[in-house]
């Protein structure tokens, strides 16, 4: 528990509280202890409420207070508090046995709009109160999309002091006018890219309006592709650096599975527990054999491919199932078919029997950034997406058919080739794929398994030799015996010979 000393004015006074003090022992991280009674403080001050109300309430009573805390969180400009103190209350109401109405992923609003708790959170989460961001938006079903197109626009009403509705009201000279005094700035920062997006998303959002805007050559900006220039992709030993480097049994699995299967960052984190189990228990198969469709990676839909499959080799798999095991004795986790494999490592999920959520693409990237630091690599230069370069750099090594490798990597097949590629024939698949050599000594499963056969053939060779040899010294020693039988045979005769002699001359005399 805190130190009395070390008692700060802000959250003090919840430590008079007798239902606070026993709920917030159960961490035992002073610095958890710390931070949840910080986030509820600012909420029983934002909402003018106590412990004891939060108790007393309903559900739905709590579930308001929530929306107004929420609300006042953005208007104070804390919205990167939500996260936490959402946590905090959550907390506290199950540790009594409370629960809210709806969990805030669940959440709808009157109209039965989906809202999520990542864009409510953000200080874009006000355009969400408009019919005409929602007409537009909810086209997009992608998490990253939505949030970007959002942030993008929220940046750029506030620059011109517009809401949606003004902004669709505006002539299209003057839209340009301001997406140009927009341009600049970004240009002038150097973020070309930001300002060419910036043109995208004004696009897509006036054209769900039916709005027409011209936009011509001057409008649109030259990209500089710093990034992709000074791009550094990792070599196979540097992966296995990164694996062993990484801090933990879910990143040291996350890195190898990302490398041997070459999926993208957005895909590995929706990967099921029924997606892999079959191939893990109760003997471990390789190559381990996940089936991709356009529900596990989004981007699949745009490149008009129903599915691929993706494949582990030995030391992804055996990762991957190491994790599983630790995740089943910690937790503890009684996995079911749709739970997702790669978690959130947040602690409070450890003290509940709520289970974690799956793991965000910004974990996996600050994965990758965090772990390349501590192996010394450049960690500006790179990236998620460059382990997947990694991964086609290695099939462009193996004695693999160029359309195979591009067909596991995920890719649709150039002009007539994706209709007369056979993706259903998996055994051919796999058995290309596992010439590919992930392995951390540089051979294939197959190369291995290569190896193994010649060393036993080298001993049967070896077996046979020493047989050989073994016959040869039997037949030496069966002619030694025939040749002592002659002997025997001769002496014998000899014998008899002399002492008839000796008769013969014993009767003359």
């Amino acid at each position: 528990m805190l130190r009395n000393k070390q008692k700060p004015r802000k959250f003090g006074w919840l430590l008079k509280n007798k239902q606070v003090v026993e709920w917030i022992q159960r961490f035992k991280s002073e610095g958890t202890q710390r931070t949840y009674l910080n986030r509820f403080a600012d909420f029983c001050k934002l909402t003018d409420i106590t412990p004891e109300v939060l108790l007393n309430n309903t559900p739905q009573e709590n579930d308001a207070l929530l929306e107004q805390g929420y609300k006042k969180l953005i208007e104070h400009n804390l919205a990167h508090r939500i996260n936490m103190t959402q946590s905090a209350i959550n907390s506290f109401l199950r540790f009594y046995d409370k629960k809210l109405e709806k969990p805030a992923s669940e959440r709808h609003d009157e109209f039965g709009h989906y809202i999520s708790l990542s864009e409510r959170e953000k200080n874009f989460g006000w355009l969400l109160d408009y019919d005409e961001i929602r007409y537009w938006i909810d086209d997009y079903t992608a998490e990253n999309t939505r949030r970007n197109y959002l942030r993008r626009l929220h940046h750029f009403l506030k620059e011109h002091k517009l809401t949606p509705p003004e902004l669709l009201a505006l002539s299209e000279k003057e839209i340009i006018k301001k997406y140009t005094f927009s341009k600049q700035r970004l240009l002038h920062e150097d973020k070309s890219s930001s300002a060419n997006k910036l043109r995208v998303t004004l696009a897509t959002f006036f054209d769900a309006h039916r709005k027409l805007v011209r936009w011509t050559k001057k409008e649109r900006v030259n990209v500089k592709y710093t990034r992709v220039q000074n791009q550094y992709i990792p070599s196979k030993d540097e992966i296995y650096r990164l694996a062993d480097s990484s801090g933990s049994l879910r990143n040291r699995a996350i890195i190898l599975c990302l490398y041997h299967s070459a999926v993208r960052k957005n895909c590995i984190r929706r990967w099921t527990y029924g997606m892999v189990k079959d191939y893990l228990y109760p003997k471990l198969q390789v190559p381990i054999r996940i089936k991709i469709t356009p529900e596990i990676d989004t981007k699949l839909q745009r490149y008009g491919i129903a599915y691929f499959y993706a494949f582990l080799q030995d030391e992804a798999a055996e990762a991957l199932k190491t994790y599983i095991e630790y995740r089943k004795e910690t937790e503890p986790w009684d996995p079911e078919d749709n739970d997702p494999i790669f978690v959130s490592e947040n602690y409070q999920y450890l003290y509940t029997n709520e289970k974690p959520p799956k793991i965000s693409m910004s974990a996996i990237y600050a994965v990758i950034k965090r772990t390349a630091k501590n192996c010394g690599l450049p960690v500006d230069r790179i990236w998620t997406h460059l382990i997947r370069k990694a991964t086609r750099k290695v099939l462009y090594k193996a004695p693999i058919d160029n359309d195979m490798a591009e067909a596991i990597m995920g890719h649709k097949l150039k002009g007539s080739k994706e209709n007369y590629f056979d993706r259903h024939d998996l055994d051919w698949i796999a058995n290309e794929y596992m010439k590919a050599p992930f392995s951390r000594e540089g051979v294939g499963r197959l190369n291995h398994l290569e190896k193994e056969k010649q060393k036993l053939e080298a001993k049967i060779t070896t077996q046979q030799e020493e047989l050989e040899t073994l016959q040869r010294q039997l037949k030496a020693k069966d002619q030694d015996t025939e040749n002592i039988k002659t002997l025997l045979t001769q002496l014998t005769q000899r014998i008899n010979d002399i002492e008839a002699k000796e008769k013969k001359n014993d009767s003359k005399q």
